[in-house]
């Protein structure tokens, strides 16, 4: 499936090219991972199960096109979750405002450098962005992008197992039935 390859392809993007896009100063993104819904399970005090700031990919779609062939359309939405942690308070006048905003500076770097991605299964186009209410002091915001992606697997496991399973041989006479327990146990007599 081409799920696997998507989620790979646009972690390692982010790996490879956040890092040169963060203004100093900066933390990079420190944990990659599907969503599962990481944040609803945590505990006051609780020590997180992975490391900030973190990453989180979810992928849906509810409109396959089937392009015939074994071949398929899949216009995704991808989630991408960015997540921090922060006691920080960004009312004017603060002396942690810097510190919080630096939160929302990563945001807008992801986002700025997910938009218009060319990750191998197609480019990434901005759909929204959205906070994602916690309950507690993480704080995540929900980038949002549709990307089609041509999928091709299908053909791929319904391909012969090899040429002779593939190949038709017509020939003009008399149809003899094939020997039992021959490799055609099909036949049809059209006379």
């Amino acid at each position: 499936m081409i799920l696997d390859e998507l989620y790979l392809q646009l972690t390692d993007y982010l790996k490879t090219r956040l890092p040169d896009s963060l203004p100093d100063g900066l933390p990079n993104l420190q944990h990659f991972d599907l969503w599962a819904e990481q944040t609803e399970y945590l505990q006051e005090g609780e020590n997180m199960p992975f490391n900030l700031p973190a990453a989180f990919f979810e992928f849906n779609t509810d409109e396959i096109q089937n392009l015939g062939a074994l071949s398929r359309n899949f216009p995704f939405v991808v989630n991408v979750y960015v997540a921090d942690f922060s006691l920080a308070e960004s009312f004017d006048g603060s002396h942690d405002q810097p510190s919080a905003l630096n939160y929302l500076r990563l945001v807008g770097a992801v986002a700025a450098l997910l938009h218009g991605a060319d990750v191998g299964s197609g480019t990434l186009s901005s759909l929204a962005i959205r906070r994602y209410a916690t309950g507690t002091n993480l704080w995540i915001y929900v980038l949002s992008y549709t990307v089609e992606v041509i999928d091709h697997s299908s053909a791929d496991v319904h391909r012969p197992l090899n040429e002779d399973d593939a190949s038709l041989t017509i020939e003009k006479g008399e149809p003899e039935p094939p020997a039992p327990g021959s490799n055609n146990d099909y036949f049809i007599d059209l006379s």
